[in-house]
């Protein structure tokens, strides 16, 4: 029991009065987190600044003074050997902030504005760490994405991609993301329409689904687990290095 475990560790005290004692102390300490917003474990309080998750601990050093951390890399070297090639499966979709963040960061170049809101405030700790990624919030969020998933499979462009990433709430709006990207208005129609289109959409989504997708972004390299969240793309990058990762099931449910 706690009384022969405080002898153990050659303390002297009255748990029970301890416990009382500490039972107050932590109902203080379980109001404060709660008016923090605090609602899961483990969390963090910097400078009148939350941050929630072992995954965003790099964020707390740097609003502790080390403007270079990042989040852990677990492969060494933390760069792939020249002359390796791999295959990086991306599971996206338009209407996820998370999306756009991690298409920006597999692609950082010529970034187009995303107008898409989130409810969550850490979401701009990685715009700002992945390098200052412009968004903007979408009064439409969410938006139905099947037209827009259907033009990014007949048209595989990263640049056509990118530019989806806005506001696509109407009709109007996604006919000029098509005429931006220098596609025929026409042409694209059609192809919205197309069964074979429709089918390898469904097709992408059937995939999705086997390989254990249940959220985006997911990530798999090769044919290897799937790895959801783009707070995850360390993970990704040690895996695109080399790093054998191997979940192991350990729940005892």
């Amino acid at each position: 029991n706690l009384q022969n475990i405080s002898r153990e560790v050659g303390l002297s005290l009255d748990v029970k009065q301890q416990i009382q004692v500490g039972s107050d102390r932590l109902r203080e300490l379980s109001l404060e987190a709660s008016k923090r917003g605090t609602y899961r474990l483990p969390s963090f309080y910097v400078a009148n600044k939350l941050y929630m998750g072992m995954d965003r601990v790099h964020f707390v050093e740097k609003a502790l003074g080390n403007a270079s951390a990042k989040a852990l890399r677990l492969a060494l070297p933390d760069t792939a050997a020249p002359g390796r090639k791999v295959k990086l499966t991306f599971y996206y979709d338009f209407t996820s902030p998370w999306s756009y963040i991690a298409n920006a960061y597999i692609s950082p170049q010529d970034v187009q504005p995303s107008r898409v809101s989130s409810s969550r405030g850490d979401i701009h700790e990685h715009l700002h760490h992945f390098g200052n990624i412009p968004l903007k919030p979408n009064s439409n969020f969410p938006v139905l994405t099947l037209l827009p998933l259907r033009i990014a499979i007949a048209n595989d462009s990263d640049d056509i991609r990118k530019k989806i990433y806005r506001d696509i709430s109407t009709i109007e709006e996604l006919s000029t993301i098509i005429k931006e990207a220098g596609l025929d208005l026409a042409t694209v129609q059609k192809q919205m329409q197309d069964q074979a289109i429709k089918a390898q959409l469904k097709n992408n989504v059937a995939r999705a689904v086997k390989a254990g997708v249940f959220g985006v972004p997911s990530f798999q390299v090769n044919s290897g687990p799937v790895i959801f969240g783009a707070d995850r793309m360390n993970v990704v990058a040690d895996m695109i290095c080399g790093w054998n990762y191997i979940p192991k099931d350990t729940s005892k449910l």
